[in-house]
């Protein structure tokens, strides 16, 4: 929001957002305050990005700049997820999100419904389950990646998006074997034949 003064009702603005050259009319809200006349929202902004905005207004002779950089976002899912077994334990594998609306905090990990703690940090594209993978199992597993905004709320991007079904009845460790990556959209199951 910026705030106006010495602006006389009916009061009108434009802005133009980094020096494009394009001024966009902005709606005038009268203000309360009797310090300013009001002010103007701007709408449709991205996340994360920095605007240098240029306010012209009518009857008034100035022209406010403002540079400001808009706050995170949710980001995009981790791309390329991919779970393997490699001896007894499953490993995951991702790269960061297309779209992250920001610096990434931190990933969280989920497998069975349960949070690895603590979440992993903003640099970390592999985990290593503790535990042995039991043959003929079925774990459900997701990766999600979170920012924190200026208010510290946790914005992490939806864990159905990068979710996999893990199962695996063969005790090979071929990567072609025991790999299931997830897509965007899909779960994916991955049943591996008998040995033979």
């Amino acid at each position: 929001m910026v705030e106006l003064a010495n602006c006389s009702s009916p009061c009108s603005c434009l802005i133009q957002k980094n020096k494009t050259g394009i001024s966009t009319p902005v709606k005038f809200s009268p203000s309360t305050n009797p310090t300013t006349t009001g002010s103007v929202t701007l709408e449709n902004l991205q996340s994360y990005t920095v605007y240098s905005l240029e306010m012209t207004c009518s009857q008034v002779t100035n022209i406010a700049t403002l540079v400001v950089r808009t706050d995170v976002f949710r980001p995009s899912p981790p791309r390329n997820f991919e779970v393997q077994l490699n001896g007894h334990h499953l490993e995951l594998k991702w790269k960061p999100p297309n779209i992250p609306h920001g610096p990434i905090n931190d990933y969280r990990v989920t497998i069975d419904g349960i949070e690895i703690k603590p979440p992993l940090n903003n640099n970390a594209l592999f985990y290593r389950m503790n535990k042995d993978y039991m043959l003929g199992t079925t774990n459900k597993i997701s990766i999600i990646a979170c920012n924190i905004d200026a208010q510290d709320r946790i914005l992490c991007s939806n864990s159905k998006d990068s979710e996999i079904s893990y199962f695996n009845t063969n005790n090979s460790t071929n990567p072609n074997i025991s790999t299931t990556k997830s897509s965007l959209t899909n779960n994916i199951m991955l049943n591996t034949p008998p040995n033979g």
